[in-house]
């Protein structure tokens, strides 16, 4: 009866012990559950455009209430080369006097125990050009949509040999041009999220890049995708195009 009893009590007291090690594993394990993983900026630009020589900065900034580890990929690899300088485990990715081979897509990951999150930028490094960007206006200034169907806005840039930076604005009410040029030039310490009663940047996950051929030349453009046209997607969007040297624009009504 004695030996019985002193095997029970051990058996119990592994139990124990057994038991609160299951507890706090599933309270990690909640914790984790609860946990979440995001973008701060939920507008980061899929396309990017420098000039050659320049310097030019990714950013992928992610919050979580646990550690973040990132990485950094050139087109689907790991960075190698003339990367071995670039700092890979950071959210954000400096590149010092661009040349054409770091033309690329490069893509951060952002993780935590259990979860990731990632997102690519298309990184364009152009020869330097001597014009600014000029949009083809001669299409797609009113669009009459059925409500349900999908739909897309163009904008097509003519005149660059390569692909400049793209934005698409949607208005809330009319086109503020003091407001557009504002934004259009660099530099001016305006920030996009104080004009949100006026105007916001379209989601770059929203873009289609088109490459086409038009009048025997080479022509780059970015559509507005609209899958499923709703009312509340009636109004004015302006498809803004910049590079070093200027910016030019293009302002649609959906109707």
């Amino acid at each position: 009866m004695w030996f019985f009893e002193r095997k029970m009590d051990k058996f119990l007291s592994l139990l124990h012990v057994w038991l609160g090690i299951l507890c706090i594993c599933s309270d990690r394990v909640f914790s984790a559950g609860d946990n979440k993983l995001e973008f701060i900026d939920k507008n980061m630009s899929q396309f990017v455009v420098y000039p050659y020589g320049d310097t030019a900065i990714l950013y992928c900034n992610a919050t979580s209430t646990s550690p973040i580890r990132y990485r950094w990929y050139k087109n689907g690899r790991k960075l190698s080369g003339r990367s071995s300088s670039l700092i890979t485990n950071q959210p954000y990715l400096i590149f010092k006097g661009l040349v054409l081979t770091d033309t690329a897509t490069y893509r951060c990951k952002a993780k935590i125990k259990g979860m990731k999150i990632e997102h690519d930028f298309k990184l364009i490094v152009q020869e330097k050009v001597v014009k600014g960007p000029y949009i083809d206006k001669n299409e797609g200034n009113y669009e009459t949509i059925l409500t349900g169907s999908n739909a897309s806005l163009p904008c097509d840039e003519i005149r660059s040999s390569t692909l400049p930076d793209f934005r698409w604005l949607r208005w809330n009410g009319a086109v503020n041009l003091t407001i557009l040029n504002k934004i259009a030039q660099p530099g001016n310490g305006i920030k996009i999220t104080e004009l949100e009663s006026m105007v916001e940047i379209v989601p770059a996950d929203r873009y289609r890049q088109v490459s086409k051929s038009k009048n025997g030349h080479r022509v780059h453009g970015v559509e507005l995708m609209f899958p499923k046209v709703t009312v509340a997607d009636r109004g004015f969007y302006t498809c803004l195009v910049l590079n070093h040297i200027g910016y030019d624009y293009k302002t649609t009504k959906l109707h």
